[in-house]
């Protein structure tokens, strides 16, 4: 299947194939419309290629934002919960393991 800006090649080739007379009034009109056809089908082509790196750009910042969200978002962690925190330390004095004196 051809693309537009393929077919408006062909319109032309067709034209030019045909020894077409462009020196009469509907000559001149018919391959000032041809000529334009060509010109429109290589801005679509322009605006389709940029609507498609566009839409890639796009789906990029999405999967981005969604990494951040689940970061933001999400719920916490269970890990939180625990006392991870808790370390055994020893006296110097005393030698106690947790640092009371038992002597108190």
């Amino acid at each position: 299947m051809m693309n537009i800006s393929e077919k408006a090649a062909y319109i032309k080739g067709l034209m030019e194939g045909m020894k077409f007379n462009t020196e009469t009034d509907e000559g001149k009109l018919i391959k000032n419309i041809v000529d334009l056809l060509e010109d429109l089908a290589l801005s679509v082509q322009d605006l389709e290629d940029e609507t498609a790196s566009l839409s890639d750009y796009v789906e990029e910042i999405d999967e981005g934002l969604a990494e951040v969200e689940d970061e933001v978002f999400s719920e916490p962690c269970d890990d939180y919960d625990c006392d991870c925190d808790d370390y055994d330390c020893c006296c110097d004095e005393c030698d106690d393991e947790d640092g009371e004196n038992q002597d108190d």
